[in-house]
């Protein structure tokens, strides 16, 4: 089989999902409700849809991959080394008191313990893919409301960043894409 890529969605995104689905909270409930992807293209929509989803919800979207190329004689090999996501996860408490979705109370873990949580799980994952190494990145708390649709609560919300090593490609050059694909 030739050298190739992971396949973001199919080897990375999916798989990520079903893991973050099967989290637990100490308490044995179910980390999040919601655990769906997005497009950075629909970043509006996510955080408009984090308004109205269930109280626990962690979006995944994909934010790009770097690469690094070295032309070996006739033949380019690419490097990805990095395929890039952000997590973002909400814990919702009704009321006017904000810092407890943000720290949690008695019966909601909040965004801070989720974060937490999924950061823990996550960390060192490979998603039964040996070419993937998931590794933290940056993440920082952030608040979300809608003023065209007032009468929902805001919510408050994590910004996590991971990333992975995501395979290589060696490609003989002057090689036509659509070609290589009948491999």
């Amino acid at each position: 089989m030739p050298a190739r890529f992971v396949e973001t969605v199919e080897e990375i995104m999916k798989p990520m999902q079903a893991f973050i689905a099967t989290l637990t909270l100490p308490n044995g409930q179910i980390a999040f409700e919601e655990v769906r992807f997005y497009a950075q293209a629909d970043l509006q929509k996510a955080l408009d849809d984090l308004l109205v989803f269930q109280d626990r919800v962690c979006l995944i979207i994909p934010t790009g991959n770097s690469h690094r190329s070295q032309r070996i004689g006739g033949v380019l090999r690419t490097i990805r080394e990095w395929s890039e996501f952000v997590l973002l996860l909400s814990d919702r408490v009704y009321g006017d008191f904000n810092a407890e979705a943000l720290q949690g109370t008695q019966t909601n873990p909040g965004t801070v313990a989720l974060a937490d949580l999924l950061t823990t799980a996550l960390t060192g994952q490979q998603l039964d893919n040996p070419r993937l190494c998931l590794e933290p990145g940056g993440g920082e708390p952030f608040h979300i409301s809608n003023a065209e649709k007032a009468e929902l609560p805001g919510r408050d919300c994590w910004s996590q960043t991971f990333r992975t090593p995501a395979g290589y490609q060696e490609t003989p050059l002057g090689t036509v894409i659509s070609q290589r694909h009948g491999q």
